[in-house]
């Protein structure tokens, strides 16, 4: 299901650095009715979304060094931080 829902792009039309999580769950949800019948799923609901390079040039480290950490006052996340299914 993830490489399908990827073959498309997986962000909004608007903003290309926010993900498009209904799109998302919709895709999903379409592929999970293809695969286990339409009246066994009702809902799919993507909690965490992370974005990562495909081909990242160097992956960093577990602990980077102080000066590698984002300015002050970087702009902030425009996908949610935090998981939708926390609490």
């Amino acid at each position: 299901m993830v490489r399908d829902v990827n073959s498309a792009s997986v962000t909004t039309a608007e903003d290309r650095e926010k993900v498009d999580l209904a799109g998302i769950e919709a895709r999903m949800l379409a592929d999970a009715r293809k695969v286990m019948g339409a009246g066994k799923v009702k809902q799919i609901i993507v909690c965490t979304v992370q974005i990562a390079e495909l081909r990242p040039v160097q992956t960093p480290g577990l602990h980077s060094p102080a000066d590698a950490a984002a300015p002050h006052g970087a702009p902030l996340p425009k996908n949610p931080v935090k998981s939708r299914c926390e609490s």
